[in-house]
């Protein structure tokens, strides 16, 4: 496999290789050691945070080098990053927007704020 990424490196720009989910299979773990970097994809909602730290700590073991995130499975009205998007915003005088009638301070880090905070520092 080593020489086949080799040949790969010389002849193209990227390469994508596709892998079944880290955890249960060793095929990821391996591959990540032999390639520039990881790119993971977390099904928010199906996948325990916990097996997602897990990951990192395995791909880090192997000396695999996590690039990102790709969140998939992630609604927009779950997601308070989204709770300001409209297509049109249409107030009179001094009379306040429906999404500024409705906000509710936040006061926990919405989701992909704490997913990046997961990558930002270590697990022991």
């Amino acid at each position: 496999m080593t020489d086949l990424i080799a040949i790969f490196r010389k002849e193209y720009d990227f390469v994508i290789f596709d892998c079944p989910p880290v955890l249960p299979v060793t095929d990821a773990a391996i591959l990540a050691s032999k390639t520039d970097g990881t790119l993971l994809v977390y099904r928010v909602g199906k996948i325990a945070r916990s097996a997602l730290k897990r990951t990192k700590v395995l791909l880090e073991n192997v000396r695999g080098r996590v690039l990102g995130l790709v969140l998939t499975g992630l609604k927009a009205e779950v997601s308070p990053d989204y709770e300001e998007l409209e297509y049109y915003r249409y107030a009179y005088g001094n009379e306040p927007s429906r999404v500024e009638r409705e906000r509710i301070p936040r006061q926990k880090k919405s989701l992909s704020r704490r997913i990046a905070d997961l990558f930002s520092r270590r697990v022991s």
